[in-house]
């Protein structure tokens, strides 16, 4: 049986707990089996064979029966998470990218199935994360109520940032499943900056009204603390989208403008890259002169800050990725070798994303053979890190592009990730 979680002499009492309560979590099948042996040993009434087949039939009442491949991505990103556990905050963020991956394949059996299994608050973040993909699917909202019901169960017992991430998960739950009275009582426990962005995000489903501008910068004003552009305008272009869906072109340029002006005013990167969705915006919206005065000031921005700088790349192959979604394939690569030759100068913990994206956009213009080389990249730079935590971080990625293509991990990346014992000949 793998463990979720290393087994090591923790530093405190404190993590000596944490450790004691995540392997009780995980080993009580294994320990009932053990008391069962024991006891059986003392009676001695059994042949041995007897006991072997008792004790199989025992721990078989434990298993969940799930219905995945060994080839399955999703699966092996599984397998590979575990060389996180020794973070355990480490280990539920990628452990819930996975949950998502699965919920977003419509595979909520092995999304609870490892929701059920996260230590600390990893499990009702999980619970509500599956609680808000079924509650926004039609016809299936009953199904979240179970889900949800663990969410905020699991609530009462962790605080902090996590207790509010959590909140904010469960209330958008509740407004998917129409329970609006809940869900503003839920909107009670959380601070300006994370109410903000559930804002952003029922405004982004149609939840809530439609704003005007001057509605919207109103509700702004409050939110005085430096740093918070990026959400300030992720919020404007909610509502801006929430317009064009509408129908309501008019109301919607404001919005864009103030976003436009706002993330030039900053001059920091997290606000400026709210311009490449700006860009997005209104090219769907049929604004195709703002769309391309944003890509282009973006642009500009990515080429002013220097090649060492951990986010160039990054920012450099979701441009490509926009530009490929608009038809654009000669610009695409171009900027996507800009973005290539960034990726020797960066640290080789932030490498991995942008190489993923900028493999998955080669793989849109010419191929999944003008991607496999950069795949392979990716996976020496896992291998090469004397961190082994880096290695199952770099896996877990690689597991998860992969899934997106909807294809198994090729041979090649398989063979890097886990090198085959090399046989000793005498």
């Amino acid at each position: 049986m793998d463990f979720p979680f290393a087994i090591s002499d923790p530093p405190n009492r404190a993590c000596r707990q944490r450790s004691l309560r995540v392997c009780l979590q995980w080993c009580g099948p294994l320990l009932s089996v053990a008391a069962l042996a024991t006891s059986s040993m003392v009676l001695g009434s059994e042949s041995s064979d007897d006991l072997v087949a008792r004790l199989v039939q025992e721990s078989q009442k434990h298993v969940t029966p799930r219905d995945v491949s060994p080839t399955d991505p999703l699966y092996q990103a599984e397998n590979y998470a575990v060389g996180l556990a020794a973070d355990v905050a480490e280990f539920n963020v990628w452990m819930l990218e996975i949950i998502k991956a699965y919920a977003n394949r419509g595979d909520f059996n092995s999304a609870a199935y490892l929701a059920k299994r996260l230590p600390g608050s990893g499990k009702g973040t999980a619970h509500a994360e599956i609680a808000v993909y079924l509650a926004a699917l039609p016809g299936r909202q009953a199904e979240a109520e179970p889900y949800l019901k663990v969410a905020l169960k699991e609530l009462n017992q962790v605080s902090g940032l996590a207790a509010e991430l959590m909140r904010a998960r469960c209330a958008l739950a509740l407004y998917h499943l129409g329970r609006k009275e809940e869900a503003v009582k839920m909107e009670d426990g959380l601070g300006k900056l994370e109410l903000l962005s559930l804002n952003t995000q029922l405004q982004a489903a149609d939840l809530l009204p439609a704003l005007s501008l001057l509605d919207a910068k109103r509700l702004l004003v409050t939110l005085t603390e430096p740093g918070n552009d990026e959400r300030k305008a992720r919020f404007l272009l909610a509502c801006a989208q929430q317009q064009f869906k509408k129908g309501n072109t008019e109301l919607a340029l404001p919005f864009l403008e103030e976003i436009g002006t706002m993330s030039m005013e900053a001059g920091l990167p997290s606000a400026q890259r709210v311009l490449l969705d700006l860009a997005r915006t209104a090219h769907a919206g049929g604004q195709a002169k703002l769309a391309n005065k944003s890509m282009n000031l973006f642009l500009k921005c990515c080429e002013a800050y220097s090649d060492n700088v951990e986010w160039k790349a990054l920012f450099l192959a979701s441009a490509s990725e926009v530009l490929v979604d608009w038809k654009r394939p000669d610009e695409a690569r171009a900027w996507l070798k800009v973005a290539e030759a960034a990726i020797p100068k960066i640290f080789v913990m932030e490498a991995p994303a942008a190489m993923l994206l900028i493999a998955q956009q080669r793989e849109r213009l010419d191929g999944a053979a003008a991607a496999e080389p950069i795949l392979l990249a990716v996976a020496r730079a896992g291998r090469s890190h004397a961190h082994p935590r880096f290695l199952a971080e770099t896996a877990v990625r690689l597991c998860l592009h992969y899934n997106t293509l909807s294809r198994p991990v090729s041979a090649e990346v398989t063979q890097i990730l886990n090198p085959a014992d090399v046989e000793v000949k005498d």
